[in-house]
């Protein structure tokens, strides 16, 4: 009954007329007045545009976040799965069935210490320590730079098939090679392990470094250098190598560094390179060699110069390995009196055989003070000297050791010298007419003037010091060529026909034949050459067949090239010979003549001793030319 009485009093308060509550409660109000904290945004419209873009805007940043968190996310996933797969097949993470490049022993068992040229075996050693069984391994050997093979061949590296290495599996594989390089030298050899895994195609791979030191050269070098020279004056640097190696060292090559200063003058071996490298070639195993290099210094007084010898091979990429490599020092000391040697007064070191020789020495003081008691020796050496015509000027001749000398009592200019004064001693001799050739050795012929220049010098206070200056000088003789041309008709190697004398209108055939002799000096790129008239045939007939031999139609001109004629040709050889036939068709105008059938033959080719190129002619041949012994002059000239 209370619930009641509540309802009807609140119908009484709402449809009370003057006071009704619901009117109250939906009656529009004109004007809201701001409460503290309440913002207006009813009238002011702009700010309410701002304010939703901003609110816009803050709703997109929110949209945006939660994608950029899952990407994130599901990279680290995909890096941490990489990764775990990469750390647990290279064995980082223990486990039960991983494998693991420590559980790999790799090495190489062997000396430590080899002889370089020496063949020396090691043992790469294999042992899988891991549960796995590592899959299609591969051991590869990479070897120390230069290195051959057991058949002297460059190796560089080398690939050993295993295939499975089973768990606890040991694996032994024997390799040898001939290590190269310097005495005292490191070098590295790489062994690495190539594998895969089960199940996977990645190749895995662990590697280890074996260092050798090489305790000889494959090259012995021994330098023979003089320990000091006189400024201007020629030296001679000797240099003598060897094999150390039990292998063929092929390609060799042979390089000196010069000081400044030094200039080339000759080498026993033809150089290469700029005068400073000489291919020796191969080299067997104990197989010995020299070079001799001859050059001038020039420089400052008592300045020490260095040079570096080396021997070494060159590879593919003509990349220099060096084997060995040698030092040596000369001292060079200013010439206190200016030598030189003069033959017939030119300073020559090549001249020919079978000639009457001056010798000149001139001699000038270099010094700012008077040097007294000057003595000149001199030592003449050589078989080719014919010492019976030695004459010495104003000097003595000791034959006991082939010595000439000049002192102030034969020679009163010499007891003194002024600083700047010039003199010269002579002395002449004549060459052998012929040298001793008896077996292939005898060639290469040569003489040597050496000597010295001693005396007093007077220092400017008076005090007296010893001086010596020296000279040497080496003179090749030139080999002996000679050169014969020569015309058959009734003998030779070809059957020649046609009438003798020649008639007109008929053609007669000759052999024209040369033949090459050469006595001291091997000479090389030989050519012999000669033009034949217009009115000669060439018949294309030679002989010896196969004869390096070309005919020029238009200019008639016939060239022989033998090439190489060795020392000793016409003597202890038979002499170089070659024919060719010819024909002569004789003209009206040619009655009573003996036509030309070859002009004079010339010879040309280079002395490989002397350097020289030689050159001498033959005689110009003619139908009257025939030394037959059935041959008389008349039947040389045309006839009707």
């Amino acid at each position: 009954m209370e619930d009641n009485s509540s309802l009807e009093k609140l119908k009484k308060r709402l449809y009370k007329e003057g006071d009704n509550e619901l009117e109250k409660r939906t009656e529009r109000r004109e004007t809201f007045s701001e409460g503290e904290g309440i913002k207006s945004y009813w009238n002011k419209p702009t700010r309410l545009r701002e304010d939703f873009k901003q609110t816009i805007k803050s709703m997109k940043k929110k949209t945006k976040f939660p994608y950029f968190w899952l990407f994130l996310l599901i990279g680290a996933i995909a890096l941490f799965s990489f990764g775990g797969l990469y750390l647990l097949g290279a064995g980082i993470f223990p486990g039960a069935n991983v494998v693991s490049s420590r559980n790999i022993d790799l090495g190489l068992e062997g000396p430590s210490l080899v002889n370089a040229g020496e063949y020396n075996r090691w043992f790469v050693s294999l042992t899988n320590n891991n549960a796995a069984t590592l899959e299609l391994s591969d051991v590869i050997l990479k070897y120390p730079a230069g290195s051959l093979d057991a058949d002297g061949e460059i190796i560089k590296e080398q690939r050993f098939p295993l295939g499975k290495v089973r768990s606890g599996e040991n694996i032994r594989q024997g390799v040898g090679f001939f290590a190269m390089g310097e005495e005292e030298e490191l070098k590295e050899i790489e062994i690495i392990l190539e594998y895969r895994l089960e199940g996977s195609n990645a190749i895995f791979a662990k590697s280890e470094l074996r260092v050798i030191k090489l305790s000889r050269s494959p090259v012995g070098i021994s330098l023979h250098f003089p320990k000091e020279t006189e400024t201007g004056q020629e030296l001679s640097l000797g240099i003598e190598y060897v094999s150390n190696s039990e292998v063929v060292l092929k390609n060799l090559y042979l390089k000196i560094e010069y000081p400044p200063g030094f200039r080339f003058v000759d080498s026993s071996l033809p150089a290469v390179g700029g005068k400073n490298e000489w291919e020796i070639g191969d080299l067997a195993p104990r197989e010995q060699h020299s070079l001799e290099v001859k050059g001038i210094l020039e420089g400052q007084d008592l300045t020490e110069l260095v040079f570096h010898v080396s021997i070494g091979r060159k590879d593919e990429n003509n990349d220099f390995n060096n084997f060995n490599s040698q030092t040596a020092s000369v001292v060079l000391k200013r010439s206190f009196l200016n030598l030189s040697v003069l033959v017939n007064g030119k300073d020559v070191d090549v001249i020919s055989s079978g000639k009457s020789l001056t010798i000149t020495i001139p001699w000038e003081n270099d010094l700012p003070t008077e040097v007294r008691n000057a003595v000149i020796n001199v030592k003449l050496t050589g078989e080719v000297v014919d010492f019976y015509t030695l004459n010495v000027s104003r000097g003595f001749y000791r034959s006991s050791d082939n010595s000439i000398i000049w002192n102030f009592s034969s020679f009163s200019d010499l007891s003194s010298l002024s600083p700047g004064e010039t003199g010269e001693a002579k002395f002449s001799f004549s060459l052998k007419d012929v040298f001793s050739v008896e077996q292939p050795e005898d060639k290469n012929f040569s003489f040597v003037i050496e000597g010295e220049m001693t005396g007093i010098r007077i220092s400017e206070q008076g005090d007296t010091s010893d001086i010596r200056s020296t000279f040497s000088k080496e003179v090749k003789i030139a080999s002996h060529v000679q050169l014969v041309s020569s015309v058959l008709h009734y003998s030779g190697p070809f059957s020649n026909q046609g009438a003798v004398p020649p008639k007109v209108g008929e053609q007669t055939t000759y052999t024209i034949s040369w033949s090459v002799s050469n006595f001291y000096n091997d000479v090389s790129a030989v050519i012999v050459r000669a033009s034949l008239p217009s009115y000669i045939s060439w018949l294309d007939k030679v002989d010896p067949a196969g004869e390096d031999v070309t005919y020029n139609a238009s200019t008639g001109e016939v060239v022989w090239t033998p090439g190489l004629v060795e020392a000793g040709t016409g003597i202890l050889r038979p002499v170089k010979t070659f024919s060719f036939q010819v024909a002569l068709t004789p003209a009206l105008n040619q009655v009573g003549d003996s036509p030309v059938l070859s002009d004079r033959p010339s010879f040309e080719g280079k002395d490989l001793f002397t350097g020289v190129v030689l050159r001498t002619t033959g005689v110009l041949l003619k139908t009257n030319s025939i030394p037959e012994a059935q041959f008389n002059n008349y039947l040389g000239k045309v006839i009707e």
